[in-house]
């Protein structure tokens, strides 16, 4: 069995969802409950309709307000921490419920436990009570794409002001997510590593560790014929650059610039109060050009647009009774036809006036020709750096530019341009003082003068110069124009090849049923499931899928996963908050 074969992440992830939320036998209808990590694990994957045939009838924030409702039963899903737990006991002394499913989306520690016991001491009867670890410690708001909504991990991975233990919790968070995600798939992978990056070590540490945890306690059992998999884990530090470039596809434009979050968009339309609008699963314009560049998508949609027009044309000439048949057999699907199309040509419209009046076609075409394949527009970039534009965007252009330009003499001419400019306070702060912090961290990591036990950091968590070395060395094995992450992918998956070697010598290999280190070069992979320290963006996503596009990898399938999917905006703040150290 191999995975691209079966159903993806997000298909099984929803049948757990169902699983959990349903109701029991002898109710009807049920009372969901929630924190904000529940909320985040449900909402891309179960819509209101959705909710409404599996028996819910009320949802609710654990932590606001609730009224008693005694004759229903309540299900629970939500993150197993203290204060949770101290909410839930007393719903139950409260009797605020006919019933308490409670579901912790990761393993409840042995304390949690005992303390929970305790405040539900006085209770005469505890048989309207269960309580069930569920493995869901990450969202996957669409197919073969997870993340374990971990805000600023960029920063807390690189901050002084992370202690030990923070740090060791930040690790074994990341291990959890990772490790629920292998459980959802029933996958045990081969686990690669960056040889050079101690993050990227530590963590294939704890998850071999967890995986094997997993296996003895039989929670992980898989098939007998499934293919083995590989577990890439990448460190953002290896490849800065695609955090700030300016995206221009639509759903990268939607989540970069108009805050797209677990597929729901909330934006003001023409002058009116905000509204919120959901890209759905079922939606195949949202399917098909997701991916694709703003003028494609809007063209793509035009189409369905005039495609209704015309239907509803035929209708009128048509026989009345036989248009009210068909009209009245296919509602549902007509319905929702027409709000996919009024809500894509809402947005479209709604992202070509901010890509207009940022110059956004501008800012990412000149951004990916340097990425991509190393062509360096001098005059546009001057232009644009130089210009009115948003200061957001004009210094993450001049701080890409820095990073992927290789002559010394002219690397850092932009930033000084963006550095002599007179701006005005912004929250206590200047744009200089914002990009001198963000460029100062940088030129920390590129001058590679960061010595490996620095006063305040945490031992093995800083970068080095052979890390960034061959970071970039790692990448020069394939298509020119793939991005950095991919390559690594296309090196790995790919068919064997000199340069694809070179970069296999550079990756750590762990078989975690054994424990055995292994050679990479042996293996050949159809599966890879890339996981990126420190943040991950829909740049990436979207390059891994075109990359599987490609005839000679129809075969192959990528899952991407990472800390947190930032916008490059958010990226340069995390950038910004470590050159204040």
């Amino acid at each position: 069995m191999q995975y691209n074969r079966g159903l993806s992440l997000r298909e099984l992830t929803k049948a757990a969802l169902k699983e959990t939320i349903c109701c029991k036998a002898g109710s009807e209808w049920n009372i969901l409950i929630y924190d904000d990590y529940g909320k985040d694990v449900i909402a891309p994957i179960l819509n209101v309709g959705e909710l409404r045939k599996l028996g819910v009838t009320l949802f609710l924030e654990l932590g606001k307000s609730r009224g008693n409702v005694p004759d229903a039963p309540a299900v629970y899903l939500v993150k197993p921490t203290e204060e949770n737990i101290v909410a839930i006991a007393q719903d139950c002394v409260k009797g605020k419920y006919s019933s308490y499913n409670i579901n912790f989306t990761s393993p409840v520690s042995r304390k949690l436990l005992e303390r929970f016991a305790g405040e539900l001491q006085e209770l005469p009867n505890l048989s309207n009570i269960t309580v069930k670890d569920q493995f869901m410690s990450f969202v996957s708001p669409e197919r073969d794409l997870f993340s374990l909504q971990i805000r600023d991990s960029y920063y807390t991975i690189g901050s002084s002001h992370t202690d030990q233990d923070q740090i060791m919790k930040y690790f074994d968070d990341l291990a959890n997510g990772i490790v629920h995600v292998l459980l959802t798939l029933q996958l045990v992978p081969i686990v690669v590593s960056v040889r050079t990056s101690d993050t990227s070590q530590e963590l294939a540490r704890l998850v071999t560790s967890k995986i094997k945890d997993m296996l003895k306690e039989h929670y992980l059992i898989p098939p007998s014929d499934a293919a083995r998999p590989v577990l890439i884990l990448c460190d953002r530090n290896a490849d800065l650059a695609t955090g700030l470039v300016q995206p221009f596809t639509y759903r990268a434009l939607l989540h970069d610039s108009l805050g797209m979050r677990l597929n729901k968009v909330v934006t003001p339309v023409n002058g009116s109060k905000p509204k919120t609008f959901e890209l759905e699963e079922n939606d195949p314009t949202w399917i098909e050009t997701a991916g694709e560049e703003l003028g494609a998508a809007m063209d793509a949609n035009l189409k369905v647009v005039q495609q209704l027009k015309k239907e509803k044309e035929q209708d009128r000439t048509e026989d009345q009774a036989e248009a009210l048949m068909r009209v009245m057999e296919s509602a549902t699907e007509q319905s929702d036809r027409h709000r996919f199309a009024a809500t894509h040509t809402t947005l479209h419209t709604r992202l070509s006036d901010v890509v207009k009046d940022g110059k956004l076609d501008e800012f990412s075409g000149v951004g990916m020709a340097m990425l991509r394949s190393g062509e360096f527009e001098e005059k546009k970039i001057a232009e644009l750096v130089k210009g009115r534009s948003d200061e957001a965007q004009r210094l993450r252009l001049a701080l890409v530019h820095y990073l992927l330009c290789e002559d010394e003499d002219s690397r850092e001419k932009y930033v000084k341009e963006f550095e002599k400019e007179e701006k005005p306070e912004v929250e206590g702060e200047t744009a200089q003082t914002s990009l001198g912090n963000a460029f100062k961290y940088l030129k920390k990591i590129r001058s590679f003068t960061v010595p490996r036990q620095e006063k305040g950091r945490n031992a093995g968590m800083v970068l080095g110069k052979k890390l960034f070395n061959n970071a970039v060395r790692a990448v020069k094995g394939s298509e020119d124009s793939l991005l950095p992450h991919t390559k690594l992918v296309d090196a790995v998956l790919g068919a064997r090849s000199d340069d694809r070697s070179k970069v296999k010598s550079e990756l750590d290999c762990v078989d975690p049923k054994t424990g055995q280190t292994l050679t990479l070069s042996s293996f050949e992979f159809n599966t890879a499931m890339l996981f990126v320290i420190g943040g991950g963006n829909y740049t990436e996503f979207e390059d891994l899928k075109q990359w599987e596009a490609l005839p000679e990898n129809r075969d192959k399938t990528v899952v991407y996963g990472a800390t947190e999917l930032v916008t490059g905006t958010d990226f340069l703040k995390q950038l910004a908050e470590l050159g204040k150290e």
